[in-house]
Formats: structure tokens, sequence, C-alpha cells
């Protein structure tokens, strides 16, 4: 099973979940993936990225994509100008370590930059330090260098630079550009991160906290971040949506308990 790589702020403990969990509360949603992908693991194995400094801008939408995404064989996994956030997650989660690498080359540089917070001074600095970017001056040494599969990689980038030539990709991406050609040659080591935690408290329909047995705890109520990311999301991450749980359930709890309390 992948490593967890989390982006949320060290100070997101649970706290909640786990003065709920002491008095017998029953916990649902740890079946569910919610993850976006982009996360940039700056220190090694440490479980953490941080989303303000290393994060990859990946929506086509936003910036339409001059890398080419990998994973570690140095196969393409899916059109990069796919405009669907889920179906790039779900792709990126069948990879191993749930891993992509962004590789481009020196060209590219002149586009919207593929990490917002990174100028083209700090890419070619960080890349030069060869922990989660790397600079090379040819395609098999950069391979090398990241952790990348040479043949792979070789094979693939000839492939899509055919593809930029013809107009015709082989996963579809609508306009196979630009090619990747230009030395030096780049790669970013991006992974799988959650924002949110998907598993939270159980509740019912009035947001009484539940027991494992189904039963509610009596006076304990829960709404918002508590109740867990995939309450209101599912398996498809959406930003936004357990501060519209806080807001929405919370004024609902609200109004109930203060009618309860007050009604004559």
């Amino acid at each position: 099973m992948p490593r967890l790589v989390s982006a949320a702020r060290p100070a997101s403990t649970g706290d909640g979940i786990v003065l709920a969990r002491r008095v017998g509360a029953a916990i649902r949603g740890t079946d569910v993936t919610l993850a976006v992908a982009g996360g940039i693991e700056q220190e090694p194995l440490s479980g953490r990225s941080d989303w303000w400094d290393g994060h990859a801008l990946l929506d086509p939408q936003a910036r339409p994509p001059r890398e080419l995404q990998v994973n570690a064989r140095g196969e393409r996994f899916h059109a990069e100008d796919d405009p669907s956030p889920a179906r790039r997650l779900r792709a990126l989660l069948e990879q191993p370590d749930q891993a992509a690498w962004l590789v481009f080359d020196e060209a590219a540089l002149q586009g919207a930059p593929l990490v917002p917070a990174w100028s083209r001074r700090d890419l070619i600095e960080r890349s030069a330090t060869g922990r989660y970017a790397w600079a090379a001056p040819d395609v098999p040494t950069l391979a090398r260098r990241a952790g990348i599969d040479p043949e792979g990689l070789v094979r693939t980038i000839e492939t899509w630079n055919v593809a930029v030539r013809t107009g015709d990709d082989p996963l579809g991406r609508r306009d196979p550009w630009p090619p990747i050609a230009t030395s030096p040659v780049y790669a970013i080591r991006t992974c799988a991160v959650t924002l949110a935690t998907p598993a939270g408290l159980a509740v019912d329909a009035e947001l009484r906290v539940l027991r494992d047995d189904g039963e509610p705890i009596p006076g304990l109520y829960a709404a918002g971040e508590v109740l867990g990311a995939a309450a209101t999301s599912g398996d498809g991450p959406c930003a936004g949506m357990p501060l519209t749980s806080a807001l929405t359930f919370g004024r609902l709890l609200g109004e109930r308990l203060a009618l309860r309390r007050f009604a004559p």
C-alpha cells in the first residue's frame, strides 16, 4: 500500500474526532480514497507536501500543459490535457507508489510556471539539488538521476515527438505540443496527496453522533470537518466542501438545538 502523503497543515490533528472516539463514537469513510494530484514531497520520505510552496498546477484549464506525466517505468498514463480532476486522480492512483514525474525541456520554461510558487530561477536551483527535481543534458541521464526507467522514458519521448509532428497522440491529447527536444531537460517528482481526511464521525440525519451499534450518543452532535471529507465529497476531492458542511450543517444544527431548548 502506498505511503500516505499529506498537504494538510501540521496543526490539523483531528482533535474533535479523537475526543468523540473516547466516548464511543463510530467512524465512517475509512474505505474512501480522497486525494489530489500534483503534490511534491520536498523532504523525501517525510510524508509531507507543502501546498503553498510545493504543488504543481496540473489543471489544463488554468495552465495548458507543456510537460509529459510519466510513471516510474517512463510511461505516460493519461492525456495531460484531460479536464477531469477525477479521471486524472484515478489514473495517478493506479501508478506505482501513486507517483508521477513531470518531464519537460528548457523551451517549456517560457510558458506559465508548472509550480506557481517557483520562479524559473527557483526551478533551476531546486533541480540542481537532485532531491525532488532534476536537470540533465539529455533524457537518459535525466531518467537515471530521477529514478525513472531510462529505456522507457526515451521511448515515451520519441513517441511523443512523433505525435507532435503528426498531430496524433496515442493517448488522445487534443493538441500534442510542444516537443521535448531542447537541452537541458527537467523532471519533477509528484505524488497524490491528501488535503483532508476522508473518514470522520458517523452521524444520523439529525447530526447526532452514533456509536458502532448505530445508537446515538446522548447530547453529542457533530458538523463540519469532523464528519470527514467523504461525507460530502465521496471519493472525489472537492475544494471547500468540508467548510460548506461546517457552515450549512452547523447553522441547521444550531437552529434545531435552539428551537428545542427554547420551545414552549
